[in-house]
């Protein structure tokens, strides 16, 4: 616990995802500071399940994270800092120490509350979706 503390409290914001890709599926990364009960260093490490752009508040992202514990928690409105070379190893370590692997499939679907589930790994929003669906409607009529 004291190694994963230490990871925490000496991370850098340099290297923070601005956009996200498929490459960062899986990815270990450390969030930017979070307060209340929840927001010791359990929370701020995990592992990348699932982005839905501007699926959270203001705008932003809501990352999904598979922490060291097992648990998955949805993140929004915070860095993401991927973890590299040794922090990475010793963060992979702690996790397969507690029996959480990469388990995680990249089409696998998540409910957040009460909402509609949502197959896959980077979830575009709703007016992303709509333009995506405009466009191959247009290919469609131009192809005929």
């Amino acid at each position: 616990m004291k190694d994963l503390q230490n990871i925490v409290d000496n991370m850098s914001h340099v290297g923070t995802i601005r956009n996200w890709e498929d490459s960062h599926f899986n990815e270990y990364v450390v969030t930017g500071i979070q307060a209340g009960p929840d927001g010791g260093v359990n929370r701020r490490i995990g592992r990348v399940v699932q982005v839905r752009l501007k699926g959270g508040s203001f705008g932003t992202e809501l990352v999904l994270l598979r922490h060291p514990d097992g648990i998955l928690t949805s993140h929004e409105n915070q860095s993401f800092v991927p973890l590299k070379g040794e922090r990475r190893k010793l963060i992979e370590n702690v996790f397969i120490d507690n029996g959480v692997c990469d388990d995680d499939p990249f089409n696998n679907a998540y409910t957040i509350s009460d909402g509609q589930p949502e197959k896959g790994f980077i979830i575009l929003d709703d007016a992303a979706k709509r333009l995506k669906r405009e466009d191959k409607l247009n290919d469609l009529i131009n192809d005929n």
